[in-house]
């Protein structure tokens, strides 16, 4: 017994609270296309959903967060191809393990009269637990990068930084601008419009967005 609780107390002292944060740059869609090739009728009204996928980071789309009713809501504009979408998208890991993460987006045109149209789906890659830095202070935005396309990479494209650094326990799963929760876990959970609801000890808080107001910086 003594030697499951020695365990178990090890596990909670190498477990991570991390902050991972993805700043969302320049987005281009060269010809306003739809994922079917087709145009939009005059230019695109994009609309950004998506989510930091830190559990599974590395399987297949869409990755654990099926419904994207879910999903956060990023950005949205009216009649533009090219755009600074300025935003920065961010999710924690509270008492767990951090070894990479996804920020999986899909962008579609909204069309308030007939159906919207899906656009594209982009993967963001960030690095690894090596790049974590031991506090927001210490912590420096990677060179920007493209995000991985699926339809039509060559004209539509989206441009990220990403950074990661460790938090107080007491500010892990913290909503932006929201006091924190203590859960009856251990944990604590934010929230935001368009996510899921996590809580209990070692699961993930949900995504939450930010307007970035150091576009540009690394």
């Amino acid at each position: 017994m003594k030697f499951l609780i020695i365990l178990g107390l090890l596990a909670l002292v190498s477990a991570d609270n991390v902050r991972v944060e993805f700043n969302l740059q320049q987005y281009d869609n060269n010809g306003g296309l739809l994922a079917s090739g087709k145009k939009c009728g005059g230019a695109c009204d994009p609309r950004i959903i998506g989510y930091v996928d830190t559990d599974k980071p590395l399987n297949a789309w869409p990755g654990p967060k099926t419904d994207e009713k879910t999903w956060a809501a990023i950005f949205e504009g009216k009649s533009t191809d090219s755009v600074k979408v300025n935003k920065i998208v961010s999710r924690d890991v509270c008492a767990a393990d951090f070894n990479k993460a996804n920020l999986r987006i899909k962008v579609i045109d909204v069309n308030k009269i007939f159906s919207n149209s899906d656009i594209t789906q982009f993967e963001c890659l960030s690095g690894g637990f090596s790049e974590v830095a031991t506090s927001e202070s210490r912590a420096q935005w990677s060179q920007p990068k493209a995000c991985v396309g699926k339809f039509n990479p060559d004209k539509v494209r989206l441009m990220f930084t990403w950074r990661a650094f460790d938090v107080p326990t007491s500010e892990c799963g913290r909503a932006t601008g929201a006091p924190s929760r203590q859960t009856s876990g251990g944990s604590n959970s934010g929230s935001d419009r368009g996510s899921d609801r996590n809580s209990g000890f070692g699961q993930t808080p949900p995504t939450t967005t930010k307007k970035s107001s150091w576009f540009g910086r690394r």
